[in-house]
């Protein structure tokens, strides 16, 4: 009852993860449609090959190395993508499993790090970033 993943192969399981955490971030830039209850089977079983899977993983391996590579000169959008992933990863079945594939309340933590992302996004290309983080070195 609290294992969603019976029946399922190592790397199904681990497919079906990267699905959810590429769900997750499709989740918090267009937030719909919405659910109460991802339930077992809501999200599909996915395995290495399919298309979505592929993507999210791309997409997950892409911000970790863009946020990697520029780690000494964008420190607050390291910190930022990185506790983005801290925290997902707790929630994501891949440290233990939480009993459901996914859940939309499981992201209030993770979307603290993608919001201050976002802020510091838009203080730079909008204006006057340097005044709103004047005491933060980046």
């Amino acid at each position: 009852m609290n294992d969603p993943f019976i029946g399922m192969y190592p790397l199904q399981k681990i497919s079906t993860i990267v699905y959810c955490v590429g769900w997750y971030l499709k989740l918090l830039v267009f937030p719909h449609p919405l659910t109460h209850d991802y339930y077992p089977y809501h999200v599909p079983k996915m395995n290495p090959t399919d298309l979505m899977t592929i993507l999210s993983l791309l997409l997950i391996l892409a911000l970790v190395s863009i946020s990697f590579y520029f780690r000494k000169k964008e420190k607050v959008a390291w910190f930022n993508v990185l506790y983005f992933f801290i925290t997902v990863s707790i929630v994501s079945n891949l440290v233990f499993p939480v009993g459901t594939f996914m859940n939309e309340r499981f992201l209030f933590m993770p979307s603290l790090g993608f919001s201050f992302l976002l802020r510091l996004f838009v203080a730079k290309r909008f204006g006057s970033w340097k005044q709103d983080f004047k005491n933060i070195d980046i």
